[in-house]
């Protein structure tokens, strides 16, 4: 773990070299590039770095018109709102996110905003529709053998079982592990 974080410190400081160099790249490869920082930041505890990269990203998608990355940044956006903690904006982020994808044929990247709702109704102990959401997350997944979405959604949905059926809870956490370790 720590080797790991140590390299997201790193690529977040080659990150800020690039930006700050202020070579001109276009539009869609900064999105990348900002995104990729956003996580790196989320991971390395510096959450509200993460959320002003996502933001400069998501505005890019929305002048690019490109509505799945935008549905996509969204759905990572809810997940940094969620640690920031902001519970309200990180609701809203991820059903703007869901509202544009249903609208799309991205049927992956559809079922990775269900597993981030799913993912926010779990810790917010709102079981019901924490598995509700997981299940049409896992359905998507499955069908295309995504093992990432696959994984979380299994591990939000376990978790959230935890509270009222703690058995089949352990049986999913357990399912999703093995996914991920097939996986690698």
């Amino acid at each position: 773990e720590a080797r790991t974080a140590g390299a997201f410190h790193i690529a977040t400081e080659q990150y800020q070299r690039v930006f700050k160099a202020g070579v001109s790249i276009e539009a869609s490869e900064r999105a990348d590039l900002l995104e990729a920082y956003a996580q790196a930041c989320t991971v390395t505890d510096r959450i509200e770095e993460g959320i002003t990269a996502n933001l400069e990203a998501l505005a890019i998608w929305r002048d690019t018109g490109n509505r799945e990355r935008e549905g996509a940044c969204l759905s990572k956006l809810a997940r940094c709102y969620f640690i920031s903690p902001q519970p309200d904006a990180a609701d809203q982020a991820s059903l703007d996110a869901i509202t544009i994808l249903e609208s799309l044929d991205t049927p992956l990247t559809l079922a990775a905003a269900y597993g981030t709702e799913a993912m926010l109704r779990m810790l917010n102990r709102d079981v019901e529709d924490a598995v509700r959401w997981g299940w049409k997350s896992f359905k998507i997944a499955e069908q295309f053998q995504d093992a990432t979405v696959m994984s979380t959604t299994l591990n939000s949905i376990g978790s959230a079982m935890l509270f009222i059926y703690y058995e089949r809870g352990c049986e999913l956490l357990t399912q999703s592990l093995d996914i991920a370790r097939e996986a690698n």
